[in-house]
């Protein structure tokens, strides 16, 4: 399993990575470690510290907060926005398990082959 280094930074007072959703889907497809020289910055929106970092940048929101793309990689939120692979529509009430089939047609929308990824020849759902 590959490791990836992460920094977790901008969220609200009181964040437990560990209940964030995305991390519990990053922990079932690598071996995180959690890093002040991080692979990957994964932000929120209540600061700016996600900008000191060089590396791949993800913004996650569920306020009423578009993404920038000139200061993140990617976007993770509710806006309806066509921007490639770089952005992805999941509102909060999607993580709600009542929402099942919405979160099926996401991650068959977001599959990727490890093989792109890591070699292998499996493939993961990304959510």
């Amino acid at each position: 399993m590959k490791t990836i280094k992460i920094k977790y930074v901008d969220w609200w007072i009181g964040f437990q990575a560990e209940k964030l959703h995305i991390d519990k889907i990053l922990r079932k497809n690598f071996r995180v470690e959690l890093s002040d020289n991080p692979d990957y910055v994964i932000a929120s929106v209540f600061g700016s510290e996600a900008k000191k970092y060089n590396c791949v940048r993800i913004l996650y929101t569920g306020e009423n907060k578009c993404p920038d793309f000139n200061h993140y990689d990617y976007g993770i939120g509710f806006e309806f926005l066509e921007f490639g692979d770089r952005y992805i529509r999941i509102p909060n009430f999607i993580m709600n398990s009542a929402y099942e089939p919405e979160i099926n047609a996401a991650k068959k929308k977001h599959m990727i082959s490890s093989e792109k990824c890591m070699g292998g020849g499996e493939s993961f759902a990304v959510l």
